[in-house]
């Protein structure tokens, strides 16, 4: 008798053990483990966590079950092995409270959400020992009362891979990595600290719904030198503050060109000069210049790069100068037969490089008229443009310039504005239907003639100061050198007369030419 009663005892006390060692629960069921109980629930069914549970496997339940985890006295999930704790299945929709979640430093991801039309609930839960992602999640996904400041991941405790449906809320430790272009939402009693980081930083919203009492519980991490955060209309934005360029007027900066130029108010005296600090790139081309305006570089090596398939240039109110500085095209103007245009009052370009410029038809355009285009050792480099000046308006030139003109109309006109250091002649061509005859002027203002070519076989002669056309090549005329010595007389071709008849000659006396009439 003595020893059944041992025997009974033993077996009552190893039930009673065996009890209590369960902590899952639903309702006063208890189940060995928690996948168990998963298995076992139905929608909306409290599944009770009572101190630590180990978690051989997932939790893991297809169909659409809605079920809630909740932690009691100091519960605890602790995962064996590398596997992720908890996966959601397409219509899920969980909600895990006052849990820690410990991965042992060998799990990588605690629970995945990348479901749609699937919502995760997290309040008031901790995630422990994760060298990796606490959560992941392409779908609503709502966080209160979170810490996962132990993750280590170094794209963020938590991956937020969707538009904006992930919500943070209250007492918040934690870093997050934001996907694309997304954001996510500020909700209810925000605190703490959230590091956010970013797949690609632009300026865009990162967060919405946030206040100035809670914007600073934000920071960003790794984004390029310049960007910052910055509180508009309820918007939490990653916006580019460094500053690039100056209005010498007003003495303030911005962070970019069409920023600054779009800004400028004229002065009631001199001109607006913007000057680039440091390489920039141009999203959208420059166009309607209200005031007269500068736009130079802080030294002749800063580049405007533009990143557009446009004309870079297109349109003036007022005289525009691009000035000490690097234009770079980008090869990006498919289309276009033009990179730059003037078509309103004076552009100029003085000690500029243009660069990677593939416009179809020419680099320059002038309008006809009272457009004018100055070139001030301006020069061509990687260009697969023609390396020309479509010219119906006026073009002035000076300094280096090795880009080539087409006049386009009979009324255009080309002037030097000061002495030409080209090396190379600049070619001068003629489009279909426009003559220029012996003794017309081509180029004003010079009589550099070896720094001009023509393409039609005739040749540039110095007379009175400019340069004209002519059958013959200019030879041995500037070399009489007597002021007071007899005059000579020339046809317009350049071939010297004897005794002229009437009509219109070129007369040398000394060094001097002028033009005269024969009666």
């Amino acid at each position: 008798m003595k020893k059944i009663y041992t025997l009974l005892l033993a077996a009552a006390v190893g039930a009673a053990t065996a009890g209590a060692q369960q902590t899952v629960f639903i309702g006063t069921t208890g189940y060995d483990d928690l996948p168990s109980a998963v298995a076992a629930a139905v929608s909306g069914d409290v599944i009770t966590i009572k101190g630590e549970t180990t978690l051989s496997g997932r939790i893991d339940r297809d169909g659409e079950i809605a079920l809630t985890f909740r932690g009691e006295n100091n519960a605890k999930i602790v995962r064996e092995g590398a596997n992720i704790m908890c996966i959601m299945r397409p219509k899920n929709n969980y909600t895990f409270e006052n849990i820690t979640f410990d991965g042992t430093n060998t799990n990588k991801l605690a629970i995945e959400n990348k479901q749609v039309n699937t919502t995760l609930n997290i309040k008031g839960c901790k995630f422990v020992n994760i060298p990796g992602r606490a959560v992941q999640t392409k779908s609503t996904t709502v966080l209160t009362n979170v810490d996962m400041s132990t993750c280590v991941a170094a794209d963020g405790a938590l991956f937020v891979g969707v538009g904006d449906r992930v919500t943070v809320a209250g007492t918040s430790n934690y870093s997050v990595y934001i996907e694309s272009n997304y954001k996510i939402k500020q909700g209810e009693n925000l605190g703490g600290k959230i590091d956010i980081r970013l797949q690609t930083y632009a300026a865009k919203t990162i967060v919405s719904g946030v206040t100035e009492a809670t914007k600073s519980c934000y920071t960003i991490t790794g984004a390029p030198e310049g960007y910052s955060l910055v509180l508009k209309d309820g918007n939490l934005n990653l916006e580019y503050n460094k500053p690039l360029v100056k209005n010498e007027i007003t003495g303030e900066t911005y962070s970019s060109l069409l920023a600054a130029y779009k800004a400028a108010v004229a002065p009631e005296e001199g001109i607006v000069t913007l000057t680039v600090l440091e390489d920039v790139e141009l999203d959208d081309r420059i166009s309607g210049i209200k005031c007269p305006m500068i736009i130079k570089g802080a030294n002749p090596d800063v580049v405007v790069k533009k990143v557009f398939n446009k004309k870079l240039f297109v349109s003036n109110e007022a005289n525009l100068t691009f000035e000490d500085l690097v234009l770079d095209c980008n090869n990006a103007n498919a289309g276009f037969n033009n990179e730059f245009e003037a078509n309103t009052n004076t552009l100029a370009f003085k000690n500029v490089r243009i660069i990677n410029c593939n416009a179809a038809a020419n680099v320059f355009n002038v309008k006809d008229g009272n457009r004018t285009l100055l070139l001030d050792n301006c020069t061509g480099e990687n260009i697969t443009a023609p390396m020309g000046v479509n010219l119906n308006g006026k073009l002035r030139l000076n300094g280096n310039t090795n880009f080539n003109v087409r006049i386009a109309n009979a009324g255009a006109s080309i002037t030097a504005a000061g002495e030409l250091t080209n090396e190379a002649p600049i070619e001068i061509s003629f489009a279909d239907g426009i003559t220029r005859n012996d003794g017309d002027v081509i180029v004003n203002g010079t009589e550099q003639a070896a720094k001009f070519k023509l393409t039609n076989g005739k040749f540039l002669n110095a007379v009175e100061g400019n340069l004209v056309m002519s059958t013959t090549e200019q030879t041995g005329i500037e070399d009489l050198e007597a002021e007071n010595a007899a005059p000579v007389y020339y046809n317009l071709n350049g071939v010297e007369v004897a005794n002229p008849a009437q009509g219109i000659y070129l007369m040398k006396r000394g060094s001097k030419v002028t033009k005269v009439v024969v009666k």
